[in-house]
């Protein structure tokens, strides 16, 4: 349960946030013969985990076909499974899903292996390296306001949620890689669309054919892995060729995986390395992104409130590292759209051993479902959990269990390696965007999020842009 000492930890640090200890104990999902709760699942996934946040007890146990899973529902219970006991669990079966777009690379290896390279992917994010990061942001995000500054002069309307999809992987392209995108962005992002989703299905389903099998499904994948595969490829190519070191994460990929191959249909782990990060690196951030955009069309004052802010902090627009740290609220609005829409929706772990959390048995080969999406709306933790209130985050301590209480990045030793990244990436996009025009979403929508593997917009999410004078 949520210990007191916890809940008071949590209500000083979560404006709002009330004291509300449950007692320690299993509830279980009532569902169907065989299918267990799988068509509750497959209707819909966020309302169905959403729910699961007001049962009684620290954990629902789940059973989804011929599987047994526990959905934790309390901050100390995931606490407990990303941190304090992380080497007790590991990335489960579902995550073998997602082997298509990111192979063997960090992040789905486990032990020994993730160990050695997350040290050699950290030589990216040393705090030395981000004025050179922000800078490549920078350069990024001026060539799409030259783009959106032509769509204004016609009046033609964007979709939000494809150009932050399009700027935050020209940013990871140039900003690790110091490659910038070019004509094949828009075949890699179908591809990587399809595969996201055709993961999504196969996660909920009962049974999957393997991935060899000669299926028409199994053969739109290899053929959507093989885009993505040849633009990874050609851009590790171009940096071999060419024999010139950069400074770059690239390079640091290449003095260390160059010269190792292995088993798979990737030439060796340098590929699935740099995949890895161009793939989950910029997705996330954009989707996060594009809600900012969302709720912030029905909360206007958030809008008005970065932009005075922006144009407070940078009124030439120059966001250097020195601006992105005095851009306070415009982090706020960002971090409370990732509570309310967070980009990686729900993440799973599976028991190596047998274990026991506050009288809760947990035998091994049990899948941990971890929700932040769920988590979020506990409304014993977050007054009016519905409600966009970025000052939620004006004065936020991260420590003890209330730290899963809010774990849009993960947690423990695993957490994401590219956090700083993207809130530097996410002040500096909106601080060139707001400074320099009026967006409007267009009216009529119905924009709803996409539960697959990140929480993507379902559709197009388009915007009327102006040019502010």
């Amino acid at each position: 349960m949520v210990r007191d000492d916890t809940a008071m930890s949590i209500a000083a640090n979560y404006p709002g946030a009330v004291q509300s200890p449950a007692p320690s104990r299993i509830a279980r999902a009532p569902g169907w013969p065989i299918v267990g709760v799988l068509p509750q699942l497959r209707r819909d996934p966020l309302a169905f985990f959403a729910d699961l946040i007001h049962t009684p007890g620290q954990a629902v146990e789940l059973r989804l076909g011929f599987r047994r899973a526990l959905f934790p529902t309390t901050p100390g219970l995931i606490k407990h499974v990303l941190q304090d006991n992380a080497r007790n669990y590991r990335k489960s079966d579902y995550v073998a899903l997602l082997k298509p777009m990111l192979g063997d690379g960090i992040f789905l290896a486990e032990g020994d292996s993730w160990l050695a390279q997350r040290r050699t992917a950290a030589k990216g994010f040393q705090g030395f390296e981000y004025p050179r990061l922000v800078a490549a942001m920078n350069d990024a995000t001026v060539d799409m306001i030259a783009r959106w500054d032509e769509q204004a002069r016609l009046d033609r309307p964007v979709d939000l949620a494809e150009e932050m999809m399009r700027v935050t992987l020209d940013i990871i392209l140039r900003a690790l890689f110091s490659v910038p995108l070019d004509h094949r962005y828009e075949a890699v992002y179908e591809a990587l669309t399809f595969l996201l989703r055709d993961a999504e299905k196969r996660v909920w389903a009962i049974f999957n054919l393997p991935f060899g099998t000669p299926t028409p499904r199994n053969r739109r994948v290899a053929a959507a892995q093989k885009v993505i595969d040849d633009f990874v490829a050609s851009v590790v190519a171009d940096r071999q060729r060419e024999g010139k070191p950069r400074g770059d994460l690239l390079d640091v990929f290449i003095d260390a995986y160059a010269d190792r191959p292995k088993d798979g249909p990737a030439p060796n782990l340098l590929i699935d390395e740099v995949r890895s990060f161009i793939l989950a690196g910029h997705e996330t951030t954009a989707n996060a992104l594009s809600w900012v955009w969302w709720v912030g069309e029905e909360h206007p004052e958030a809008i008005r409130g970065m932009r005075e802010e922006i144009l407070s902090v940078m009124p030439e627009g120059d966001a250097n590292l020195d601006a992105l740290r005095r851009l306070s609220y415009v982090g706020q609005v960002f971090q409370e759209a990732m509570r309310i829409y967070p980009p990686v929706w729900t993440m799973s772990r599976a028991a190596i051993a047998d274990d026991n959390f506050e009288g809760i048995e947990i035998s091994a080969g049990t899948n941990m479902i971890l929700c932040p999406y769920a988590i979020h709306r506990r409304p014993d933790i977050w007054e009016a959990p519905e409600e966009f209130r970025p000052e939620r985050f004006a004065a936020r301590e991260e420590r003890g269990a209330d730290r899963y209480a809010y774990f849009p990045f993960g947690g423990g030793p695993r957490r994401c390696l590219g956090e700083q990244f993207a809130l530097w990436e996410a002040r500096v996009i909106l601080g060139h965007v707001l400074r320099r025009f009026d967006v409007t979403i267009e009216p009529g929508q119905s924009v709803l999020p996409e539960p697959m593997i990140t929480l993507r917009p379902n559709g197009p999410m388009m915007a009327r842009i102006r040019r502010r004078h």
